[in-house]
């Protein structure tokens, strides 16, 4: 499961997963990302040479075994995992792999947040829900929009489009729990969300919604972009995490429509 998990993340997360071509050498520290962040190489090379250029660290993203990533990191032979797996998987996965501690050990430093909504149908009355009615719809115990203030109808709660909003929600709302049977994947979101579905509910990150659906009040939810250690960052990682946070994040594509 967790090879599967860790195989969906470098496919699908937004900032390189290859070795690059080879840039302009810097004088000073050298640092080992693995790393799934970037759309595509023409978006990597900028990032990696303004990296270089105004942090005077070189920068290796490399392309490491699925499972030996965990391990490399904690022997320290990588310096850092960048991409957007919820940190509670990321632990999760680092015990069922390696089975004793030391996941307390590990440190992730946000760079970038995606705001996510929750959204329904236009014609659906219900305006508010609260992180237990969440959770109850996407676990299955809450069946009826007339359960949480609604119409006498059935919800169809929509699996998010894209692993890590799927992974994000589950933490964020569902405290781990696993999505109940009668979640869909569907696809877009909304393509499921036509006047003639009014009892569709879906998450979706906020960029991506317009005027076609409503947007539920809820408690504030993101993913996030993030940069991962085994104990605290190095200086060079410390300089990633800064320009990660400043000029660089113009490379980072939040955009998955």
């Amino acid at each position: 499961m967790w090879k599967r998990t860790l195989k969906r993340l470098m496919m699908i997360v937004t900032f390189a997963l290859a070795l690059l071509e080879a840039a302009p050498q810097v004088q000073g520290e050298e640092i080992r990302v693995a790393s799934g962040f970037i759309p595509s190489n023409d978006a990597t090379k900028p990032f990696k040479q303004d990296f270089e250029r105004a942090a005077g660290v070189t920068l290796s993203f490399a392309k490491a075994e699925i499972d030996q990533l965990l391990r490399d990191l904690k022997q320290g032979t990588l310096d850092a995992v960048a991409g957007n797996l919820p940190m509670e998987e990321f632990l999760e996965g680092f015990r069922n792999h390696e089975g004793k501690s030391g996941g307390d050990l590990f440190r992730s430093a946000t760079i970038a947040q995606i705001p996510l909504e929750v959204v329904v149908a236009k014609t659906n009355p219900v305006a508010k829900l609260s992180k237990s009615q969440l959770k109850g719809i996407f676990t299955g115990k809450i069946t009826n929009w007339h359960e949480v203030g609604g119409a006498k109808m059935p919800i169809s709660p929509i699996m998010p489009k894209g692993y890590p909003t799927t992974s994000f929600l589950r933490y964020l709302i569902m405290d781990g729990e696993a999505y109940a049977p009668v979640v869909r994947d569907a696809g877009l979101p909304e393509d499921d969300l036509a006047p003639g579905k009014p009892g569709t509910i879906a998450v979706m990150p906020a960029i991506r919604v317009d005027n076609s659906v409503k947007v539920v009040a809820t408690p504030e939810m993101a993913m996030t972009y993030s940069i991962i250690t085994f104990g605290e960052p190095s200086p060079g990682v410390r300089k990633l995490i800064d320009f990660a946070r400043g000029p660089g994040k113009k490379y980072l594509s939040i955009d998955r429509k």
